[in-house]
């Protein structure tokens, strides 16, 4: 993923006031003083709602810590009371517990989590396990690798606790969690969202001039894209696990107020459609490879390549590659190529 500035051809923006032409970084139109990129708000219920970004806050180590010991506790626990029962019994059945018992434990931990539920140490450490890109439960089989590589991993000298600690990215991601797709976040409260009132910016009304979108000069911030559309479309995988096919050059992102079963929809508009709520990508796709500019000034766009996390300044352009991850608020997608 790189960023670039060369000679290209801009994309207009234009004031849905007074039709003034503005650059692409300038959140509030010159001439007019029309706010850009913010919905009106209309139709946003009055009851509050999952603001799921929540669910995109890493877990701290010392939560994991937490739950895997209490987890680990339970299942030695459980084991040494039938051990004993065996034992005080004279039952034979020493083997069968010693094996079954932590099989069945893995095959539990993982249904458990392929069905959005926790275990006993995550509900108490307030953290769940999510499929890293599009944040939702894991399937039996991928939850049963993570969990079966972790305990195996933590047999020897807990490797698997010393990988989550020796990642350099962000959120840190031990390899068992690499392995198996996931990630490790905190889960605010008992249903794994926390419940808060729709932030203001998403509320509309008030005083333009309170709303914070004069953060950058576009003097300085303005830059441009290609605009070359005679090139294959570039395939999006979104979070949801839909496909959507970019081609030309266009506006991408998350409307304010577009709410669908308690998700905010992600929408894709060409370069000559008028703009609508807060979509804040300029995308172009030039010679088979995609172009970005995040528009707004406090969307906080952000790449994520596997290696390295990138926060996009706006107004800048930047080339991201196939297997990038970019979250826009509460919503993601990963460039399939």
């Amino acid at each position: 993923m790189t960023s670039a500035s060369a000679d290209f051809e801009a994309i207009p923006l234009g004031c849905g006031r007074c039709g003034t032409q503005i650059p692409s970084a300038l959140a509030r139109c010159p001439e007019c003083g029309q706010q850009m990129f913010v919905s009106p708000g209309a139709g946003v219920p009055e009851s509050p709602r999952e603001f799921l970004g929540a669910n995109r806050i890493p877990a701290s180590m010392g939560a994991r810590t937490t739950a895997y010991l209490i987890d680990t506790a339970l299942v030695i626990g459980s084991l040494a009371a039938l051990l004993w029962a065996e034992l005080a019994l004279g039952l034979g059945l020493a083997v069968v517990f010693a094996v079954g018992v932590p099989l069945l434990a893995l095959t539990a931990s993982a249904l458990l989590r392929a069905a959005g539920r926790r275990t006993p140490g995550q509900v108490l450490s307030r953290t769940t396990v999510r499929r890293r890109v599009s944040g939702h439960p894991g399937g039996f089989w991928r939850q049963l690798l993570r969990t079966t590589a972790l305990h195996v991993s933590n047999v020897l000298l807990f490797a698997g606790a010393w990988s989550v600690l020796a990642d350099r990215g962000r959120p840190r991601r031990g390899w068992h969690e690499k392995i198996s797709g996931t990630t490790t976040t905190g889960s605010l409260g008992t249903a794994g969202y926390e419940v808060v009132p729709v932030p203001p910016r998403f509320a509309g009304g008030g005083d333009s001039a309170d709303l914070p979108t004069d953060l950058i000069d576009p003097r300085q911030s303005a830059r441009t894209l290609p605009l070359h559309s005679g090139h294959r479309p570039l395939r999006l995988r979104m979070d949801d696990g839909s496909f959507t096919d970019l081609s030309g050059s266009g506006f991408l992102g998350v409307p304010a107020v577009a709410w669908s079963g308690g998700r905010a929809e992600m929408v894709v508009v060409s370069a000559e459609s008028a703009l609508e709520g807060d979509t804040h990508l300029q995308f172009s796709v030039s010679g088979g490879r995609l172009w970005m500019i995040s528009t707004g000034p406090a969307v906080g766009s952000v790449l994520d390549n596997g290696e390295s996390v990138t926060t996009m300044r706006p107004g800048h352009p930047y080339e991201v590659g196939p297997g990038t991850v970019v979250h826009l608020g509460p919503r993601s997608f990963e460039v399939a190529g």
